[in-house]
């Protein structure tokens, strides 16, 4: 007899898998809880969410034979699963709460449904209350909107996204407060000035907001309220999970700030890729570090105030060299933004 004979290879998981698994890690690390609920939902969760006839989350494989009145459809979203949690939970005088889901949402490719619907992994996440308990030395952090904008980027920063890749655009949820949420976007072209601002430049992953005082009461939940919600399957190709080795800096620095005075309505986003464009390789980082309005800015205006920071890998700058980089930015804002330096 011969035994037989053949290659073994070892097993991997999948990338998707592998960045679930990452995610997970990095949302539990950050204090957040991880919940899994029903891949079906009531359909009358889509009224205390506000959403019109027409909404595409309405659009909902409906089940023939559903095991309660309240779970008849798929879900095409997880926030339902998140704010019912919450909700359960509240009526138990649990007032401070954070959570997350990573789970699948079911997109009908037509209704009534003929083929099998697209299946998307989808990250979700919501809070209510406050994310610190009530010290002696330390105000409490509330699950607000610049909480949750900030486990976004973590998040999104730990998975591979480059830091100026991540985009957060006004949108118009009809469950968020219309003043206080966004869309993710990634920028697919870096290094092109204000136009990677633009939605056709940019791949919209998701959104994150406070929730609308209306779905706060609806589902009696503690306020404020953040969630989000962040399609995975569409991140994927842009991400770049295997860290780049950069070498100790062995020349010194040269930082230089510079204020800006621009149109209320032009967003710091747009000022720093474009000073990152025009300072090319030599422009190492740059920083927001003021904001400010009122006397003696115009009306209609503010002054943004960058810290910037010049080095070269193979010399030490010399000041007549950043001085000709920062004259080349500041020409580029004026140009493009109408941008003034402030005195």
């Amino acid at each position: 007899a011969t035994l037989p004979m053949g290659c073994i290879t070892v097993g991997e998981k999948p990338t998707l898998r592998r960045l679930v698994d990452r995610i997970r890690n990095l949302t539990a690390a950050g204090g957040l809880d991880e919940v899994v609920t029903y891949s079906f939902i009531g359909d009358k969760v889509f009224d205390a969410l506000r959403l019109e006839p027409s909404h595409p989350m309405r659009r909902a494989i409906v089940i023939s034979n559903p095991i309660r009145e309240d779970q008849n459809v798929m879900r095409t979203t997880l926030l339902p699963g998140l704010l019912e949690t919450l909700s359960y939970n509240a009526s138990r005088q649990v007032e401070d709460m954070g959570i997350f889901e990573v789970g699948r949402i079911f997109v009908p490719r037509g209704l009534p449904v003929v083929e099998l619907p697209e299946e998307r992994t989808f990250l979700g996440i919501a809070g209510m209350g406050h994310v610190t308990p009530r010290s002696w030395n330390m105000p409490r952090l509330p699950y607000d909107f610049f909480y949750i904008k900030g486990v976004v980027e973590r998040i999104l920063l730990d998975i591979g996204v480059r830091e100026d890749a991540v985009i957060f655009e006004p949108r118009k949820h009809p469950f968020l407060h219309p003043n206080r949420q966004a869309a993710v976007l990634l920028d697919v072209r870096p290094g092109e000035g204000a136009r990677s601002e633009e939605k056709e430049n940019g791949i919209e992953i998701g959104y994150i907001g406070e929730l609308h005082p209306e779905v706060v009461e609806a589902f009696k939940i503690s306020s404020p309220a953040t969630a989000c919600e962040l399609d995975l399957d569409k991140a994927l190709p842009y991400l770049d999970p295997v860290p780049k080795f950069v070498s100790i800096p062995k020349y010194p620095a040269t930082k230089r700030d510079l204020a800006l005075v621009v149109k209320e309505d032009v967003s710091a986003r747009t000022v720093l890729k474009l000073i990152k464009h025009a300072g090319g390789d030599l422009l190492e980082d740059v920083r927001l570090f003021d904001l400010y309005t009122g006397n003696p800015i115009p009306a209609g205006e503010k002054s943004l105030a960058f810290s910037l920071t010049y080095r070269a890998h193979d010399r030490t700058l010399t000041d007549q060299e950043v001085d000709e980089i920062q004259n080349k930015i500041e020409a580029e804002l004026a140009k493009r933004i109408g941008g003034r330096k402030r005195l």
